[in-house]
């Protein structure tokens, strides 16, 4: 990070001070609901212990993200530590985690692509298939939003190991270079399938059309959003075997090291895996709807007037009522890239009226449970697409 280590280990040295005196005041009491995720605590220390690493890493000239990673090297544990001996090293141990999960709600953890993305030739092997292998279908919805996206699909390539994991991606009209980057990546092969708008269809219509282009076998068919990076190696193979381990499981999400709520909520055990149920909090930015789960539930729901609608809510409202469980895996995670959206991007969420969105989802939830509204959409015009050509253009 520096030549002038002095500097480094006194910068360490100054944030785990200021550690320390934030949580003095935790009382055992205290400290134990807020190990046991009964105080919703994050919060409080966010953005004295963001400010105290973002400032001294620019004084040092160094990326935030590094002395973040500086300091959880000094801090962290080795592997195959002994259990802690005293209630201080006991309190150690519990400040660290405090530490890790205020700034990991900040900070993007991953290494953000190279600008020459996807143009490394030797360095990320195109897509594989072998038929002795389930199908897992990954869909990528992407608009006008390039950096994230060559972020998102780097990530995704440095962690899948599955050898029949097919990527879909549909460009929503992007005219910010997004379309140029895909082309070139369906032209190396790093992208199974693109699809290439011609307007802008919104979210769930979006998703919809891509998903109808997958090889209709798919054991799995996984949401990635753009904006969300992979960062547990064998991601898809682990959320894969979740839901193949009962037959209940429809819906399976991984973790965020930057979603407060997930990285505070308590966990169970499911298929050999520690688990967050969906019910804690239901969001789909990374989530795989399980062969059975499609087989009954079918696409997402498409509000009229609506291009952008929580999706992933409701989908996980039907899933509910129709028997399925949720889960997230908490041990694996992505990351949720923020940095950009007040410099350069606007945030879809930002152009959706939630207060009708809300509505929306309680008039959605009633009609469910009165039978008003089918828990199952298959529109025709998304039949029979699956398996086609690799570069389609969609005109609907």
């Amino acid at each position: 990070m520096s030549d002038d280590g002095t500097h480094i280990e006194g910068f360490v040295d100054s944030v785990a001070e200021l550690l320390r005196q934030a949580t003095a005041a935790v009382t055992p009491e205290v400290a134990q609901a807020l190990r046991h995720m009964e105080l919703s605590w994050a919060p409080i220390y966010t953005d004295i212990l963001y400010r105290a690493v973002r400032d001294g890493a620019r004084r040092l000239g160094v990326e935030p993200q590094l002395a973040y990673d500086a300091i959880l090297a000094r801090a962290t544990l080795s592997p195959g530590a002994t259990p802690p001996s005293s209630d201080d090293e006991r309190e150690e141990r519990y400040r660290l985690e405090l530490f890790r999960t205020v700034l990991g709600w900040r900070l993007q953890r991953l290494v953000a692509a190279p600008a020459s993305w996807p143009d490394e030739p030797g360095r990320i092997a195109p897509l594989e298939q072998d038929t002795d292998l389930p199908r897992i279908a990954v869909v990528v919805l992407s608009c006008n939003r390039l950096e994230y996206l060559r972020n998102t699909l780097h990530a995704f390539h440095r962690t899948i190991e599955h050898r029949n994991c097919e990527l879909i991606v549909l460009d929503n009209a992007s005219t910010d270079g997004s379309r140029e980057l895909l082309e070139r990546a369906l032209e190396l092969r790093l992208v199974s399938r693109l699809v290439l708008a011609r307007t802008n269809l919104g979210n769930a219509r979006g998703f919809n059309v891509a998903c109808a282009h997958a090889d209709p076998r798919a054991a799995l068919y996984v949401k990635l959003d753009s904006d969300i990076c992979p960062i547990t190696p064998a991601w898809e193979s682990r959320m894969l075997a979740l839901s193949r381990s009962d037959p209940r499981i429809g819906v399976v999400g991984l973790s965020q090291v930057n979603h407060h709520l997930l990285r505070t909520a308590p966990s169970v055990e499911a298929g050999g895996e520690a688990v967050i149920p969906w019910s804690t909090w239901a969001v789909g930015s990374c989530m795989a709807i399980s062969r059975e789960a499609f087989d009954r539930l079918g696409y997402f729901s498409e509000p009229p007037g609506m291009a952008y609608s929580w999706d992933d809510v409701d989908y996980w409202m039907r899933a509910m009522r129709a028997g399925f469980l949720g889960y997230y895996l908490r041990d694996v995670q992505a990351a949720h890239q923020t940095a950009l959206d007040a410099s350069r991007y606007r945030s879809a969420a930002g152009a959706r009226n939630y207060r009708l969105v809300r509505a929306l989802l309680r008039k959605h939830g009633r009609d469910y449970d009165i039978g008003a509204r089918s828990l199952s959409w298959f529109p025709p015009e998304y039949r029979d697409l699956g398996g086609g050509n690799r570069r389609v253009v969609w005109e609907g």
